[in-house]
């Protein structure tokens, strides 16, 4: 056994290039995988997101707890004191207003801006590149989510998210749109 590393050792120590590469080698690579990742794990430049969202509300949130009670009992066959019990625990689990409260908690509003708008200004805003990405809620969103919520049926309007073109600022705001709708399923587990 001690021959065959003699042996290693006297052909590596012959051949000057293979001392030189691989003593070089090492130094080039961490040189190189030092420039590549300058920056990437230290905390000093604490890079801030300020997103920009426009929301589009076209939703009347008292009108759709009103049509949800109506869709309760002609639909799903409820009796009207089964679906004002319904209407009632509805009215705590705003939908519109949860969405609004989850994009001003703590946690996002130091990342995005929220901008109320009329269709036309978000849609404007958004080709221009003034906001990330648009937010629509559409009409009945009040009534159709609660009745897909309530009756376990497939909403049939859900929100829409539009944007220009595809960043990683879109990603995330998409993430957290998700995180929304999450949020409204465990609100409405509950």
């Amino acid at each position: 056994m001690k021959s065959f590393i003699k042996k290693d050792l006297l052909i590596f120590l012959r051949d000057r290039k293979e001392i030189v590469t691989s003593l070089l080698l090492p130094l080039v690579l961490i040189l190189i995988i030092n420039f590549a990742f300058t920056g990437l794990f230290s905390d000093d430049q604490e890079q801030d997101l300020d997103l920009q969202l426009a929301v589009v509300n076209q939703d009347q949130e008292t009108e759709g707890i009103i049509k949800f009670k109506e869709k309760l009992i002609e639909e799903a066959s409820f009796s009207d004191a089964e679906a004002a019990v319904l209407a009632e625990h509805a009215d705590a689990v705003r939908p519109v207003s949860l969405l609004f409260e989850y994009l001003e908690s703590d946690e996002i509003k130091d990342w995005i801006t929220v901008h109320e708008l009329e269709a036309e200004a978000a849609t404007e805003k958004v080709k221009a590149g003034e906001v990330d990405g648009m937010l629509i809620i559409p009409a009945d969103y009040t009534a159709e989510s609660l009745y897909a919520a309530f009756t376990g049926a497939a909403p049939e309007v859900t929100l829409i998210y539009k944007q220009e073109k595809e960043t990683s600022n879109n990603s995330f705001l998409t993430n957290v749109i998700q995180g929304y709708l999450d949020h409204l399923n465990y609100s409405f587990a509950l």
